[in-house]
């Protein structure tokens, strides 16, 4: 949640710097910046979607093990409870960053226009 509250910090600043940056400092990093934040979109959808497969082939090979062994029924159990409670908030959190993002992303190409290269 704080990385999301930083980037939409980050993007006021660089908005407001279009009209209040008379020495243009900001826009002088705006590629990096603009850079950064399609990286890390790439970076986050790449590693929810690892996350999510990494699960899906544990509880494979815990199928392959025998259903009456109870250290096999515990870890699956275990892994179940995570996967439907600590996976729905990682992606409730990771699409919040998404949609900051594409948001920030908006609106810096919407303020900057054209002058964007």
């Amino acid at each position: 949640m704080i990385l999301c509250h930083t980037i939409a910090s980050l993007t006021n600043i660089i908005i407001a710097s279009y009209d209040e940056d008379e020495f243009g400092v900001v826009q002088t990093n705006l590629k990096d910046i603009l850079n950064t934040f399609v990286q890390l979109q790439k970076v986050i959808s790449t590693g929810l979607f690892l996350f999510k497969k990494f699960y899906f082939f544990i509880e494979k090979i815990l199928d392959k093990f025998s259903s009456s062994s109870s250290s096999s029924k515990t870890i699956k159990r275990q892994i179940n409870l995570l996967e439907k409670d600590d996976l729905t908030h990682v992606d409730i959190l990771i699409e919040k960053l998404i949609c900051t993002l594409n948001e920030s992303l908006s609106k810096i190409s919407n303020t900057f226009g054209t002058s964007l290269k």
